[in-house]
């Protein structure tokens, strides 16, 4: 066979994306659960997949067609947080993952129920260590990241969560400044905040966090674009997978994707450098990495 996809999504903590959404928060793993049929497009008819549900049969059809996707599904629900404790959990089909003797494994997300996953079929080379995952993802470790690598950065304050209002009561004035939880996971925990009622609502919310006790100012950019570049990460190197151009809205809120055109040459040193430096430290798998275009 060829690979195996295990897209197990999973977020720390997510869930406070859904206050601005119209979901109940019951329902975060669910549709977390139904993001992992994306991993559908980087298939090809030889692989297998796990997902928590049979995507929509006109969809699959409609890859395949495209030489995209595969018919070698395994469908594992449950009702734990992430997919990858729902497979954990069913019996049949770990005896079925591990009757495919897969010699590869792509995985989304990796944290401890991927990394016992991996170990139980075999692939445990194939997974980052959960604490190296959680620290890729922390702001302090992106900071120091760039400092090493000599890459221009945003000036930040470093404000801790006992003592929000003041510091930032400070740095407001005629410009807006964009505050960062050093945990923050899929916005989760940032904000833009142009005046005092801003940073009133921020200390209200960041209070009801109580993981996050570090975040970072900077100055707000005035920016209508972002790229995400993605990489696959490999013993030690690193592959430009694609990427695309993301338009922003007030407050670096992602409105839509741009297709069509190369990444700038600026933007693909840099990601390079830090996709080589995260596959060095034993990063495997998927890293997209975000960069804000201000044009200078």
């Amino acid at each position: 066979m060829g690979r195996l996809f295990i897209p197990a999504v999973h977020l720390p903590h997510g869930r406070e994306v859904f206050r601005t959404l119209p979901f109940r928060p019951s329902q975060f793993k669910k549709v977390l659960k139904w993001y992992s049929e994306r991993a559908l497009l980087q298939c090809s008819p030889s692989d297998a997949i796990v997902l928590s549900h049979m995507p929509d049969g006109d969809y699959l059809r409609f890859l395949l067609e495209r030489g995209l996707g595969t018919e070698n599904i395994t469908v594992c629900e449950g009702d734990k947080s992430n997919l990858a404790q729902d497979i954990l959990a069913d019996e049949t089909a770990m005896r079925k993952l591990a009757e495919m003797s897969p010699t590869a494994a792509e995985f989304y997300i990796h944290l401890e129920e991927l990394d016992d996953l991996a170990e139980k079929l075999g692939l445990a080379e194939e997974t980052t260590h959960p604490t190296l995952t959680r620290m890729f993802n922390t702001a302090y470790f992106l900071i120091r990241l760039e400092e090493d690598l000599d890459i221009p950065a945003i000036p930040r304050t470093q404000v801790r969560s006992s003592r929000l209002k003041e510091p930032l009561q400070q740095m407001v004035g005629n410009s807006p400044i964009f505050v960062r939880g050093n945990e923050s996971c899929g916005g989760s925990q940032a904000y833009l905040l142009r005046n005092e009622n801003d940073i009133d609502s921020m200390v209200k919310k960041a209070g009801r966090n109580k993981t996050i006790t570090r975040f970072f100012a900077s100055p707000f950019l005035d920016v209508q674009e972002s790229w995400n570049v993605q990489y696959r990460l490999s013993e030690g190197k690193c592959v430009l997978f694609g990427a695309s151009r993301q338009s922003l809205e007030g407050g670096y809120a992602h409105k839509g994707n741009i297709g069509g055109e190369p990444p700038p040459e600026k933007v693909l040193e840099i990601s390079r450098k830090i996709s080589q430096r995260l596959s060095e430290m034993g990063g495997r798998g998927m890293v997209g990495i975000d960069l804000l275009v201000s044009g200078a």
